[in-house]
């Protein structure tokens, strides 16, 4: 319940621990993080909002930790395809220097006999 007055406005405080005394003044400091309060947390009902955002954070939490998962995931998926497709350039590379070598001889062969039947042509006045 929340009660005004002209100065402030006040509150009683309630529940386990307070025996209904009107809160008066809030002092606030500052200081340092020591990490004394880890186990700290707000206690709230269970329709409250704080409630349902506080199991919203946490479901978010699980959330960010899955995509964490998928994207370690898929980056060590995406090094893997990665390597294959550089042993395949790789096989191509090779397999066109294989297959260059190859047509060279083939064409030298033919440029020779082409040269020989030209001689011949010429030979038997044909051209």
């Amino acid at each position: 319940m929340w009660l005004s007055s002209r100065v402030a406005s006040r509150r009683w405080a309630t529940g386990p621990g307070w025996s209904n005394y009107p809160m008066l003044s809030v002092e606030k400091a500052y200081s340092e993080v020591r990490g004394e309060l880890g186990g700290f947390y707000k206690l709230v009902g269970q329709d409250e909002t704080d409630s349902r955002l506080d199991q919203g954070i946490e479901v978010l939490k699980d959330i960010l930790v899955a995509v964490k998962e998928v994207n370690t995931n898929l980056g060590g998926k995406m090094d893997s395809m990665l390597d294959k497709q550089d042993e395949l350039l790789n096989e191509v590379k090779d397999a066109r220097k294989d297959l260059k070598s190859y047509m060279d001889q083939r064409l030298g062969r033919i440029e020779e006999t082409i040269a020989d039947m030209k001689v011949a042509l010429k030979t038997k006045g044909i051209i």
